[in-house]
């Protein structure tokens, strides 16, 4: 099955608030060579599936000098890329991951609220917390493009 024809019903999950100080930075390095401005953070999803992205990414690594995460780095399976999706089937933005799905558990833990593969961290451009009231219990649509 082709990963971009799967629709992600998501709901606003919990963060651990780490994302703008320690990501932000390596999100930037990649950003800003491709004429891009992200806001800073992510946006925490959870989606109602495990997350299955295609083979194409956008990978990190030649950025991460950038993310001053040394212990990230040192973890096995250690391959930070980008996803593009789109939103509610009009806001582009990228998921972030670790890892391949493989390794993804070495990353992201499961919480009470949402499986470890279920977890989606997402930036964007625009500030996509204030969209489609995700802090008042909406969900929002998420495919990959």
């Amino acid at each position: 099955m082709d990963p971009r024809t799967v629709q992600y019903r998501c709901r606003m999950a919990d963060g651990t608030g780490s994302a703008g100080p320690i990501l932000t930075p390596l999100f930037r390095a990649w950003a800003e060579p491709n004429g891009l401005k992200l806001v800073a953070g992510t946006l925490n999803l959870c989606a109602n599936r495990p997350v299955a992205p295609p083979a194409e990414c956008d990978r990190l690594t030649p950025y991460d000098s950038a993310l001053q995460f040394p212990q990230r780095k040192a973890t096995p399976g250690y391959d930070p890329r980008l996803y593009l999706i789109v939103l509610q089937d009009t806001q582009p933005a990228w998921l972030f991951r670790w890892s391949d799905n493989q390794h993804i558990s070495n990353f992201v833990a499961d919480t009470a609220g949402c499986p470890a593969t279920h977890r989606c961290e997402v930036i964007a451009e625009d500030h996509l917390s204030e969209l489609w009231g995700l802090d008042r219990g909406g969900s929002v649509m998420l495919r990959f493009k």
